[in-house]
């Protein structure tokens, strides 16, 4: 098309504004979304281009229009909502903020030395408990000793560390 033509559509764009406006108001269901349709729409003549003979130009301009709010529309759709927005903003952040991470690596630190305390077997029990999560049989199995042994080691382990924390946080 020319660029004759290309004010052809225009014109007629111009022309039938109200009237493509009403029809497009009551196709689309919304006003906002016709306008703004419309306004593509004339964008989309100004820029002209490569375009095939038209017939019935206030037709095409419908149809360039209804193009353009469909778009619209489906790139609304892939949007948030101001509910969805606000759900997201109200999500608890679990991360632990500076002061604590500081907490827990000291915290740890301490764990760590009090485990050097323990005696050789009943640490590598605890580790194989804390660390690999191996279940009793399967650390007794492996170290070769009884349940009995394991649960035991276990026990005095824990509270081995248990006092040795308590008694770090009161340094």
């Amino acid at each position: 098309m020319t660029n004759a033509e290309w004010s052809v559509l225009r014109d007629a764009l111009l022309e039938s504004y109200d009237d493509l406006m009403r029809r497009l108001t009551r196709r689309l269901r919304s006003s906002d979304l016709a306008h703004d349709a419309l306004q593509d729409t004339y964008l989309r003549i100004e820029r002209g281009g490569q375009l095939g003979p038209v017939s019935h130009p206030r037709s095409y301009l419908l149809r360039i229009a209804v193009n353009f709010a469909h778009a619209r529309q489906r790139a609304d759709r892939r949007l948030l909502t101001a509910a969805e927005i606000d759900v997201a903003l109200q999500v608890v952040d679990e991360k632990p903020n500076p002061a604590q991470e500081a907490e827990l690596k000291s915290e740890l630190a301490a764990l760590d030395r009090a485990l050097e305390k323990l005696p050789k077997r009943r640490r590598a029990i605890f580790l194989a408990s804390w660390q690999d999560g191996l279940s009793p049989p399967e650390i007794a199995s492996r170290f070769g000793i009884s349940k009995r042994t394991v649960y035991q080691d276990l026990k005095l382990a824990q509270e081995f560390c248990s006092d040795f924390l308590g008694m770090a946080a009161t340094k």
